[in-house]
């Protein structure tokens, strides 16, 4: 596969100016500053082949709301694509990709909906063709296991490597997400540990129940359990159903005086547990109150104010324009002097309700902050009385108690009042969850504050009760809890008795637990299996592509005694070796930033020139940002023409360092070669501007400068731009090297300074450029009011860029 042109439209950084960009050349160059669009160039490439882009998956793993909706321009226009005519197979072929609804998309093959691999094409994570630079270390610093998955794919394997990976995932998944039926299990027999751990013979079972996840063991667990029986019961037990008959009549002999105190005891930490409940709802109350407040100012403002929404538009737009006329919304020029002076007197006098409407939105904030935690700690008391069972066991057990009649009364009001506290604070809920959308609407904004006034009113009263209520309950529970006790006291056997034969009886739960571990370990063997053989054939494939790694990073870094040795497999890992003066260490921990980008550099070269690979070019983006001058040089001269020239790849180098750019170009014309500069980046997208050799530049100038006034202003910006060319080309033509690295981003009138040490340059040659250059700033700049001047003014401008061309032989 060759590229041919990329088009592309309403794309990342691309708008809806979308002229085709040629590509058909063995290297393709692209200088441009950093934030001009380079990057959106070779995610479009990225996303065309394969539907998403490496830096988005990243992107995704921190926020997926931060990323969403990313791929389309910001600035909107439809559709959101990326045509790209190629030469496959003999022919050429356009494919495309469009983005649909929920950032879905569909590809098309000349026009038509189709699946590239009906063409062959298989975009697979072993051949990924487009490097780009904030990827580089990314299989460096990866987790052992990954990066052996990663090199599986680069080497093939990905067969193995997905069918390891699914079953892991369904494992893992079966493991962390059990079925209902072992979940269930696990909490009944949970329940039991406690009263397990009482009898000595099943103390085993309790320790291993109690672990997590719950263990069981079939036989033992029987077997202890059967033993436990013949303890409680004081007879031996030949089977589950005796033992369950012998403790069915055991405890229905010491059940009888048995009362459950949970729901009614005051746990051990009541005073801290009751402090901390008061302090939440008293919290809860203040929090309310502020948002009652901040209603209040709300509405206030509303009355002599636009909505908060309208006001947000007005500032934000206003803040977009800047000193255009050109709406945000519509792009037309509707956004004038006056009228950009009404908005913002309207957004002055009412600054008030916007003010009003964010300290609404905090304080409800903190009132959400404050109610989860009020709850919580009303219901950590853990209070939830007697139901009519409870209550008959509690009037059977005391009797003729003196004090039970008053502590029943501090019982009865006590539940009531919690059931009073429950409905405020259900209310209160209600209402602060509405609040901030009711608050939007000047109609809504009366009955919101009676709403809350009255709500909040509730809430303050029931909470008082509720406060006293628990303190007469506290008296109440004090004058019986004693005797209370002294009934119980003797009674755990029934706890002990209890936990033996619901055990017994759930002997379905623990075959499903047993079942179930077994699945797990089933699985793991055969996960090894496939792990085992995948590594048999990792081994071997290392041999080779591992070569072809160790070869590309010694391009980099040749001659180095401190760099990239070899990659060891290992269980269910990938180390990476390097050496230092014959010594083995740890690749990813030891070398250097630099060395490090040289071999992500090399291992995704490596995954890109797979033999079976259906993409016939490499896509770098800005490979050498993080490198040395070395390094850089050894890029350029060593690693661009072996990829062309051993592997026939077709090399796509974008940068934002113009030297390396204009190197590769001087080094590489023997070959077919294109170079783009970035000029500018603009609404509707980056200018990329193909540069023609200094003659085809100044015949184009020509025909422009006879043209329309569009055409008249063209010819004079690009004569600028001419001029700055011809001075590079000078350059390196006088010394035999590219202009300092300081110069790759200097303007015509830094060039025309460099233009004076150049040898064998004159005075006067130098006066006439700067001349030219004034005569043609307005044009760059759009000056207001600015016209194009006639042919006959460019002409004279257009000579003497000419004669100098000549004079100094770059032009015949």
């Amino acid at each position: 596969m060759r590229l041919k042109a990329l088009t592309v439209r309403n794309f990342r950084g691309f708008g809806s100016a979308a002229d085709p960009i040629d590509l058909d050349k063995d290297l393709v160059l692209f200088y441009g500053p950093n934030g001009h669009g380079k990057t959106s160039f070779a995610e479009a490439i990225e996303w065309l082949f394969y539907g998403t882009t490496k830096r988005r998956q990243r992107g995704e793993d921190f926020s997926k709301a931060e990323y969403a909706n990313t791929f389309a321009n910001v600035h909107g226009g439809t559709p959101t694509e990326v045509s790209l005519k190629v030469h496959l197979n003999g022919k050429d072929v356009e494919l495309s990709r469009r983005l649909g609804p929920k950032e879905s998309s569909e590809t098309f093959i000349d026009g038509v909906s189709g699946a590239f691999s009906s063409l062959g094409i298989n975009a697979l994570e072993a051949f990924y063709p487009v490097v780009a630079q904030h990827g580089l270390q990314t299989f460096v610093h990866s987790k052992p296991k990954d990066r052996r998955d990663a090199i599986c794919a680069a080497f093939g394997l990905e067969e193995l490597t997905n069918l390891k990976s699914a079953l892991e995932s369904a494992r893992g998944s079966f493991q962390r997400t059990p079925p209902a039926a072992v979940t269930e299990a696990r909490a009944k027999l949970s329940a039991l540990v406690q009263g397990l751990a009482l009898t000595p013979a099943t103390t085993d079972v309790a320790r291993r129940w109690g672990e997590a996840p719950v263990s069981v063991d079939l036989v033992r667990d029987e077997a202890a359990l059967l033993a436990g029986a013949a303890e409680l019961t004081g007879q031996p037990c030949a089977n589950r159903a005796e033992a369950i008959q012998a403790l069915r009549a055991a405890r229905a002999t010491v059940g009888r005086a048995v009362f459950d105190t949970a729901p009614v005891a005051l746990a051990e930490n009541h005073a801290d547990l009751k402090r901390d409940a008061v302090d939440r709802l008293s919290a809860l109350q203040s929090a309310s109150a502020t948002v009652d407040d901040a209603v209040a100012a709300v509405s206030a403002a509303t009355a002599a104010s636009y909505s908060a929404a309208l006001l947000r538009f007005w500032s934000e737009g206003l803040a977009i324009a800047g000193d255009r006329a050109d709406c945000p919304m519509c792009e037309e020029p509707t956004l004038g002097d006056a009228h950009k002076a009404a908005l913002r007197e309207r957004i002055a006098a009412s600054e008030e309700l916007v003010t009003a409407t964010d300290i609404l939105t905090k304080v409800s904030q903190s009132w959400q902050e404050a109610f989860n935690p009020a709850v919580s700690a009303v219901t950590a008391l853990g209070l939830r009385g007697l139901d009519e069972i409870g209550r008959s066991g509690l009037v059977t057990i005391l009797g003729a108690h003196e004090h039970l009649d008053d502590y029943l009364a501090a019982h009865d009001t006590f539940a009531l009042r919690q059931r009073e506290l429950g409905d405020a604070l259900r209310r209160n809920k209600e209402l602060g969850t509405a609040t901030r959308e009711r608050a939007g609407t000047a109609a809504g904004l009366p009955g919101l504050v009676e709403d809350r006034k009255a709500a909040r009113a509730a809430l303050e009263s029931a909470a008082r009760a509720f406060a006293q209520a628990l303190d007469a309950y506290e008296v109440g529970w004090g004058l019986v809890a004693g005797s209370v006790e002294a009934v119980i006291a003797g009674n755990n056997v029934v706890a002990r008795i209890d936990a033996v034969g619901k055990a017994l009886a759930l002997g379905d739960a623990v075959e499903t637990l047993a079942r179930y571990a077994a699945i797990l370990e089933e699985t793991q063997v055969l996960i090894r299996a496939v792990e085992a053989s995948a590594q048999r054939k990792q081994e071997d494939l290392l041999k080779s592509r591992g070569t072809e790694v160790a070869h590309l990073y010694k391009l980099l870094n040749q001659g180095a005694l401190v760099g990239f040795d070899t990659m060891e497999p290992a269980n269910d890992a990938l180390k990476l070796h390097a050496t230092s003066f014959g010594v083995r260490m740890p690749a990813a921990a030891n070398l250097s930033e630099c060395q490090l980008n040289c071999l992500g550099l090399a291992v995704w070269l490596m995954r890109a020139t797979t033999k079976t690979s259906p993409f016939g070019f490499i896509l770098l983006d800005d490979p050498v940002q993080a490198m040395d001058d070395d390094h850089a040089e050894a890029f350029i001269a060593q690693v661009v023409p072996h990829l062309i020239d051993d592997h026939g790849k077709q090399v796509v180098v974008l940068s934002h360092v113009r030297s390396v750019t204009d190197k590769l170009r001087a080094l590489n014309l023997h070959r077919s070669t294109q170079l783009f500069h970035y000029e500018n980046y603009l609404q509707t997208g980056p200018v990329i501007v193909l540069q023609a050799r200094l003659q085809q530049q100044l015949a184009e100038i020509k025909g422009a400068a006879a043209g329309n006034e569009a055409n008249r202003q063209y010819a004079v910006d690009r004569l600028r731009v001419l001029v700055e060319e011809f001075v590079r080309e000078l350059h390196l033509g006088k010394t035999g090297q590219q202009p300092p690295a300081n110069y790759d981003t200097a303007n015509s009138g830094q060039l025309l300074e460099l233009f004076r040490v150049i040898p064998g340059t004159a005075p006067e040659d130098h006066a006439g450029m700067k001349d030219t250059v004034r005569f043609c700033d307005p044009a760059h700049h759009s000056q207001v009011g600015y016209a194009p001047p006639q042919k006959s003014a460019i002409q004279p401008h257009i000579d003497r860029v000419a004669g100098l061309m000549k004079k100094y032989g770059l032009m015949k």
